[in-house]
């Protein structure tokens, strides 16, 4: 399922690569269906739509933005340090190659749901 991944971690899409994505479904498990637009990341994309998503460096460092890929491909937009588990991503370094489906964990999230 996870065969586009280098090691622990998507690929690392360079500037040829990033210019043929085009914009995908983001199903976030829990919350509504985002559309994501070329030119930004997936935390980016989730905030604009209202998902209170934690996040702190914003460079792949820290790890506070992890999220699941239940379904779909992730590439990444620059190298992060932070090693994430095989089926987790970071929202604030990743893209999606075509549509996917996401799950935000509880130490993802800015606060509780109601």
């Amino acid at each position: 399922m996870f065969g586009w991944l280098m090691g622990n971690k998507p690929k690392i899409l360079d500037a040829q690569a990033q210019a043929l994505l085009l914009p995908a479904t983001i199903m976030v498990e829990g919350f509504h269906t985002v559309t994501w637009h070329t030119g930004t990341s997936l935390l980016k994309t989730l905030e604009a739509a209202g998902i209170p998503v934690r996040h702190s460096c914003r460079k792949g460092n820290c790890g506070a933005c992890t999220a699941e890929v239940l379904e779909g491909k992730i590439g990444y937009l620059h190298p992060v340090s932070f090693d994430c588990p095989k089926n987790e991503i970071l929202l604030c370094a990743a893209v999606p190659i075509g549509h996917i489906r996401i799950r935000l964990g509880e130490k993802t999230l800015k606060h509780q749901r109601s």
